[in-house]
């Protein structure tokens, strides 16, 4: 629920206070400072979310071509016949 939406009918009771100039002003910059930092709030966490999900995906294929790249490896084999020599 948007806060501004109770903010400004407790505004409009201040009566003669919020009548000045000076205090409507000041009321106008809150609120506006207020909707902008709502706003930039669900920008960031929009753009946290897209970051996330991309780092994910960056992961997964690198995560993919460390499997693919061991399949064809000899090594493994290599290092189990030469351990396996020297218990032998």
């Amino acid at each position: 629920m948007n806060p501004l939406m109770l903010i400004k009918p407790l505004l409009s009771l201040g009566g003669g206070l919020f009548n000045n100039p000076i205090a409507k002003i000041i009321t106008e910059k809150t609120v506006g400072a207020i909707t902008h930092k709502l706003e930039k709030d669900k920008i960031i966490k929009a753009k946290e979310i897209e970051a996330a999900k991309e780092v994910d995906i960056a992961k997964i294929s690198v995560q993919l071509e460390q499997v693919k790249q061991t399949a064809n490896s000899w090594k493994d084999e290599w290092l189990v016949l030469f351990f396996s020599a020297i218990f032998l």
